[in-house]
């Protein structure tokens, strides 16, 4: 019994606190803020009618509507319009600086907390895209994110400074905040779907897609196959919610991620959610073997940007 409690501590200890690769957090950190420096800048010409009081809702009116558990303490976005619009470029920058990996930790701090402001002035637009994208700065505030495929790792020519040993064990928490959220977001989403006749009986897909209001093209030729309806239903439930354990066997990670990024593809080209999707797939980067991730990139990107995996621990 002592031998199985001890081997238990010893898995749960290298789980949350033994060294990591960093180099699929740098890819990671690279096309999550590529997606998130995308989603911002279309934001940017409406930056008036969203941000401002002359806007379609006030600084006053938009705490009105902001959920509980994002209500901040204090406010602090600007008022006027030129503030507004200086805070608006000053929070790309930020996003842009973490992306290439310049800053990384307290890049992405500054992000977060502007994230947030953006949020809590008007939570009407918030959609899934911006709630995920809280948590997955939240895990790389912790990581030392521009260690590897980052301006950081090129500069010093693929090798960086040494990592101190409290600072690798913050970034593996932070790695395994970033995995285990996204498992409690499908296993969450999957059983709340349980609750729904439409998922039991295999329909539910077709409430999305036969919705040509949403729709970007016409799908209205799918109700002439059911089965095929059933199929990805069904398909879509067992993976949400038994994405928690097969995520972690080796034996069935590949095809599920594989399946992961099929299902965030379809719905970015049926309904229109590119941004949602891209966060949701950009966060499958950091459960995939860093040897493997290594031999793809080193045909494409310098070795610089890479480096060794000796040099990351």
């Amino acid at each position: 019994m002592k031998n199985f409690v001890h081997a238990i501590w010893n898995s749960w200890d290298r789980f949350f606190f033994g060294p990591i690769s960093f180099l699929p957090v740098g890819v990671f950190r690279f096309v999550f803020g590529l997606n998130l420096l995308i989603m911002y800048s279309l934001r940017i010409k409406d930056w008036r009618f969203f941000f401002t009081d002359e806007g379609f809702i006030s600084a006053e009116n938009a705490m009105k509507i902001v959920p509980e558990f994002y209500e901040p303490l204090f406010t602090w976005y600007p008022t006027t319009p030129a503030l507004s619009l200086g805070l608006h470029v000053v929070f790309l920058v930020t996003i842009l600086l973490l992306m290439l990996g310049l800053w990384g930790r307290w890049m992405a701090c500054l992000t977060l907390i502007l994230h947030l402001a953006f949020m809590q002035r008007n939570f009407s637009i918030i959609y899934g895209a911006d709630l995920v994208s809280t948590f997955f700065l939240f895990g790389l505030a912790f990581t030392e994110n521009d260690r590897r495929f980052s301006l950081r790792s090129y500069f010093a020519k693929g090798q960086p400074r040494e990592i101190k040993p409290v600072s690798h064990i913050f970034s593996t928490v932070g790695v395994r905040l970033i995995q285990i959220q996204l498992c409690v977001i499908y296993g969450f989403t999957g059983l709340e779907k349980l609750k729904g006749n439409s998922w039991w009986e295999g329909t539910a897909v077709w409430a999305v897609l036969g919705n040509q209001q949403i729709m970007l093209f016409d799908t209205s030729w799918l109700k002439s196959v059911p089965l095929l309806i059933a199929a990805m239903t069904y398909s879509t439930l067992i993976f949400e919610i038994y994405f928690p354990v097969l995520v972690w066997l080796k034996v069935a990670k590949r095809w599920t991620l594989l399946f992961g990024a099929l299902l965030h593809t379809m719905i970015a080209v049926t309904v229109g959610l590119f941004f949602f999707s891209l966060a949701m797939i950009s966060t499958y980067l950091i459960f995939l073997d860093p040897a493997w991730l290594r031999a793809k990139l080193s045909r494409f990107v310098p070795d610089a940007f890479i480096g060794n995996e000796a040099s990351s621990r």
